[in-house]
């Protein structure tokens, strides 16, 4: 998930804010720049719609890839 070539990490879901945090710390460590943003509430499809918003505005090709990851409690 975090490699050279991911510009942008989008997360959905309750916990997003939290996710959000780690995945910038672990950037931070290991020395990649990756833009991340949380969406909690809005569902896939907004974390979607911002992601392609945001490669039109960058003026990057947009693939977006969707990762269901499982949730630890």
């Amino acid at each position: 998930m975090i490699s050279d070539d991911v510009e942008l990490i989008a997360i959905e879901g309750g916990d997003s804010q939290q996710w959000e945090e780690a995945i910038d710390w672990l950037c931070i460590e290991i020395d990649i720049f990756i833009v991340t943003t949380a969406h909690g509430g809005g569902g896939e499809d907004e974390a979607i719609a911002f992601a392609h918003g945001w490669a039109r505005l960058a003026e990057l090709p947009c693939k977006v890839d969707v990762l269901h990851l499982p949730v630890w409690q």
